[in-house]
């Protein structure tokens, strides 16, 4: 797929939202283009709103989440949005695994990261 596909992508997925904003598939979607695009703040922002959104967490898109949080440049951004996930499903063990992780980047939250992990 090219640019111009994934921007297509994007406009019917919007769309979609825009009728429905608890769709959590088409949140997904979202996040996946951004991703294929390389922008995965905005990635991150719409995955996490579908796993938030989801009654629970599917391996898939759990998964999919956690590895566009350790391609995050901003660990602070990640971290976030990891704990909000968590708040919102419960300390599920890859979240928190990928947490400790991400922790133990940031020196004033290592000891966190260590704890955790």
């Amino acid at each position: 797929m090219n640019c111009l596909s994934y921007r297509e992508a994007l406009i019917f997925y919007k769309k979609a939202i825009a009728i429905d904003s608890s769709l959590v598939e088409a949140c997904f979607g979202i996040g996946q283009v951004f991703c294929k695009l390389s922008l995965f703040g905005e990635s991150l922002y719409w995955i996490e709103k579908g796993l938030i959104l989801s009654d629970k967490l599917e391996n898939n898109a759990l998964g999919f989440y956690l590895g566009v949080c350790l391609k995050l440049k901003d660990t602070q951004d990640s971290t976030s949005s990891i704990e909000r996930v968590i708040e919102a499903h419960g300390e599920e063990k890859k979240l928190m695994l990928t947490l400790g992780k991400i922790c133990m980047k940031i020196p004033e939250r290592c000891a966190e990261g260590r704890k955790i992990l």
